[in-house]
């Protein structure tokens, strides 16, 4: 008997993103490997045809779902809604032998469109790929979410911060709970990549790889910082990739600062090792992370990293040896540990080296194998 499994994504917000490389990944691996593999996700006229395409080369089927973001109006939008619901529900009742159920925060299964599915469900697991520590949970939604997790065969959270932040704001111990390492999207090194010259102007180069949200990601704080008459008068240049809601005020912010040769705005990047490859250093100082790829896929390039104290980096990124680690997000602390470290230049390169080490012994090599054995352990008839 051919084993079943159905990979849903409930992210509606975008049409893709990073919580969503797992179940992809994974569900192209297992249905080369011969499983019978069903994808449900939300459909997007834009930004989701090259996801589709390999999906369904690799042997996948999908089932994709009416999306409520590209509704013409209220009522639209609530028939969609409905559609939705009556999809899940049809697709869930059909027999596999697993159903993984990825969400890109933690609680979004609770919500109406989807809290439908738990009945039907009979042997599931659920990813959990970001959180938010300030959040208030109503009485609802604490019940909801310990149905939910509790009747998951496995939770897999994306950073060890998001069981503390269950106990925290739901008041109980996540159940059946493993950490999962998300994939890199760049070819895993196998030995330490060569350590980049200066650029032409003599200068370091610092990278950020994150989306331009400063109320997640901080880049204006960053930015701000990087303004001062002592670092204007260094050598070295920041490259922003990326895209998001806060392009313009960015851009804006760097104007006004005059930082016009120093600060660049790079936009989307498919390559990101190219681009690893010609950084000094990775900086990830941000309000809101779980373990971001960007850190990780840098550790991967032997690239030392500039980190908050946020989520699972501190547990990669240890202080003064694959890198440093800011201990709140603000300019003081952030000048602080970034003039350390520029004091400290001389060390970059063997940091980087032990940022190499640590990432072999975090990251399951070879990837998609891993999880799938996990996975098959998991099904039942």
């Amino acid at each position: 008997m051919i084993n079943r499994i159905l990979f849903i994504s409930v992210m509606k917000g975008a049409p893709w993103g990073g919580s969503e490389e797992f179940w992809y990944r994974l569900a192209i691996y297992m249905a080369k490997q011969g499983y019978k593999v069903d994808c449900c996700f939300f459909d997007w006229r834009q930004g989701k045809q090259e996801k589709k395409a390999a999906l369904k080369a690799g042997g996948c089927t999908l089932h994709l779902l009416p999306n409520p973001a590209e509704a013409s109006g209220y009522l639209h939008k609530l028939l969609i809604k409905a559609r939705v619901k009556n999809q899940l529900k049809k697709q869930v009742k059909q027999k596999y032998q697993l159903v993984c159920i990825s969400q890109g925060a933690m609680l979004d299964v609770t919500y109406p469109l989807f809290n439908s599915m738990l009945p039907h469900l009979k042997n599931f697991v659920l990813l959990y790929h970001n959180f938010n520590p300030g959040q208030v949970i109503s009485t609802a939604r604490k019940q909801s979410f310990y149905k939910w997790s509790h009747a998951a065969v496995k939770n897999f959270v994306a950073s060890e911060k998001i069981l503390a932040v269950v106990k925290s704001n739901a008041r109980f111990n996540l159940p059946h709970a493993q950490v999962l390492i998300n994939p890199i999207s760049i070819p895993v090194q196998p030995k330490p990549y060569q350590w980049p010259p200066l650029d032409d102007q003599g200068n370091f180069i610092f990278v950020v790889t994150a989306q331009l949200d400063v109320e997640r990601k901080a880049q204006d704080i960053l930015i701000k910082i990087l303004a001062a008459s002592k670092w204007v008068q260094r050598n070295w240049q920041l490259h922003l990739y990326g895209e998001g809601p806060d392009a313009q005020v960015l851009a804006g912010l760097i104007i006004s600062l005059n930082l016009q040769q120093k600060v660049f705005l790079k936009g989307y990047t498919a390559n990101v090792q190219n681009v690893l490859s010609k950084a000094h250093l990775l900086l990830q100082i941000t309000h809101i992370d779980a373990m971001p790829l960007s850190v990780a896929e840098a550790m991967n390039m032997a690239r030392p990293c500039v980190v908050s104290h946020t989520g699972d980096m501190p547990l990669w990124i240890l202080d003064g040896q694959q890198g440093y680690v800011v201990p709140h997000v603000s300019e003081a602390a952030i000048d602080e540990v970034l003039e350390k470290a520029w004091q400290q230049k001389e060390n970059w390169q063997q940091m980087g080296i032990n940022a190499f080490e640590m990432f072999n012994k975090k990251y399951p090599i070879p990837y998609e194998p891993f999880y799938t054995k996990i996975f098959a352990e998991l099904m039942k008839d």
